[in-house]
C-alpha cells in the first residue's frame, strides 16, 4: 500500500527529499492527533459553558425563592403552585375561553 511507504522520488518544488519526510500514513496520524486535541479543547469549553448555564439557572431559582419568601414575610400571598397556563386562562376573556372549549368538545366527539 502506498500510504505506508515514503515517496521515493525527490521533489523539485522545494519539498525535502523523500528520506527526510514522514510517510503519508504518519501524516494522517499526526492530523488525527491534532483533531483529537482540538475536540478535547472544544469539549472543555462547552463543559464550562454548560456549568455556567447551570450556575445561572441555580441563581435564578434561588432569587425566585428568596423573593417569594420576602413577599410572604411581608404578609403578602404568592401562588407558587399555579403555572403560566393558569395566568393565561385568567387573562383570556370568558367568551374566547368558551369558544375554545366548544371547539375542543367537537374535536373530541
Amino acid at each position: 500500500m502506498a500510504i505506508f511507504k515514503t515517496p521515493t522520488k525527490p521533489q523539485s518544488n522545494g519539498e525535502p527529499p523523500a528520506a527526510e519526510r514522514a510517510p503519508q500514513f504518519q501524516d494522517a496520524i499526526n492530523h488525527l492527533n491534532a483533531a483529537g486535541g482540538h475536540l478535547s479543547e472544544a469539549m472543555n469549553v462547552l463543559s464550562k459553558i454548560g456549568f455556567g448555564l447551570q450556575r445561572g439557572a441555580d441563581y435564578i431559582l434561588k432569587y425566585r425563592d428568596n423573593l417569594v419568601n420576602a413577599i410572604e414575610a411581608a404578609g403578602g400571598q404568592v401562588e407558587v403552585e399555579g403555572g403560566i397556563e393558569d395566568q393565561i386562562r385568567e387573562f383570556l376573556p370568558k367568551r374566547l375561553r368558551e369558544e375554545n372549549n366548544a371547539g375542543a368538545d367537537r374535536e373530541g366527539s
